[in-house]
């Protein structure tokens, strides 16, 4: 080894380390806004699979507590200490939980104007509940407990 081009070898390293650690220091940055990130991601994905009745007012009501939980917790970041990259997936999520919020306000106006036409959903919406959460409830039993149903009266059925 020659001992002559040691002491450049270190100093070109010492002159290389910041260009070396830099992505390093942007990745530390945005590692709390993609772990952020991925935790809303996860809880949106678990709580959309497990209240996955159309229109159901459960699930509105969850998916509206998550969306107000992360507006609650985004806050809590320190945006400044963000990278330009972590900033700018900090405005997205933010945006993103604004847009949620106006979409479920949307679907909820939507329903109320639907609800004389659709005065059976609460009744399907029981019974779909009762088949994934029981699923030993036979059909036939679920068949009479829509036709005993008063929200839908008007339908001749014949079972029989």
């Amino acid at each position: 080894m020659d001992f002559q081009t040691l002491p450049a070898r270190a100093t070109l390293l010492l002159l290389a380390l910041p260009i070396l650690t830099a992505p390093i220091a942007r990745a530390a940055g945005a590692t709390e806004m993609q772990d952020s990130i991925r935790h809303y991601m996860a809880d949106h994905r678990t709580l959309s699979r497990a209240y996955d009745i159309p229109w159901s007012q459960t699930s509105f009501e969850r998916m509206e507590e998550l969306y107000k939980e992360w507006r609650q917790r985004l806050p809590q970041l320190d945006f400044d200490a963000l990278n330009q990259h972590g900033r700018i997936d900090y405005i997205l999520l933010r945006n993103e939980l604004g847009s949620e919020m106006d979409r479920l306000t949307l679907q909820r106006e939507r329903l109320v104007e639907m609800d004389e036409l659709l005065s059976f959903r609460g009744t399907i919406q029981e019974l779909e509940r009762a088949r994934t959460q029981n699923p030993a409830n036979d059909e036939r039993t679920r068949a009479v407990n829509i036709r005993n149903d008063p929200s839908i009266s008007d339908i001749d059925w014949d079972l029989d």
